[in-house]
């Protein structure tokens, strides 16, 4: 079932804090009643998952995600994901997956669902999933979901059918084409790299 990342008081109310608008530490000790290590340890931990960011000003804001999340989802479409994830190395496994749930559950999405299978080992390699359902407002963020996430299957439970419009469709098109794009290029270059290695090595030979 679900492990939960559990935060500390001073996170959030940090996070509550941030919702109104960028603030810097000064800021937050004067708002805040925990003591000036205690605040640096929740700003520092909060980085670390990924849920704030610091400007050059030295202001601390919840990431566009964050915010986002605290909008009213609209139950406009429902989809079922299964998300795999694998490692040869046990310990780096869970603390993929325990980032990757921090992430997905602050998705701009209303969960319905949601269950972690446990870590099996098969041959070297652990693997885990997620089998979770949600609520989406639009069919854009069902499909930004698949692009950041890679879900190994997909089922559109709701509606059973409904309209795109021209640039609708340019618009989830050229998402897809980004993501590609991306990721042949990462492919491309790691291929490359591996083939300048061989070289060097049998250069040596």
């Amino acid at each position: 079932m679900i492990t939960v990342v559990e935060y500390t008081e001073a996170q959030k109310q940090i996070a509550k804090l941030l919702l109104e608008k960028p603030m810097t530490v000064e800021e937050l000790r004067e708002r805040l009643s925990f003591s000036a290590s205690e605040i640096n340890e929740a700003l520092k931990g909060l980085i670390k998952l990924r849920l704030i960011e610091r400007d050059s000003e030295g202001k601390y804001s919840l990431i566009k995600y964050v915010k986002d999340k605290f909008t009213e989802v609209e139950e406009n479409f429902k989809a079922k994901f299964i998300i795999e994830a694998a490692s040869p190395d046990e310990q780096s496994l869970k603390k993929q997956v325990e980032l990757l749930e921090s992430r997905i559950k602050l998705e701009k999405m209303k969960i319905t669902f949601f269950e972690k299978g446990e870590i099996i080992k098969n041959g070297d390699v652990y693997s885990t999933f997620f089998d979770l359902e949600a609520y989406f407002s639009e069919f854009r963020d069902v499909v930004n979901f698949i692009v950041n996430y890679g879900p190994s299957s997909v089922e559109l439970l709701e509606p059973s059918e409904f309209k795109l419009n021209a640039s609708q469709a340019q618009d989830l098109l050229n998402l897809i084409v980004s993501a590609v794009h991306y990721y042949i290029t990462l492919i491309l270059d790691t291929r490359f790299k591996e083939y300048l290695e061989n070289l060097k090595k049998q250069q040596k030979r």
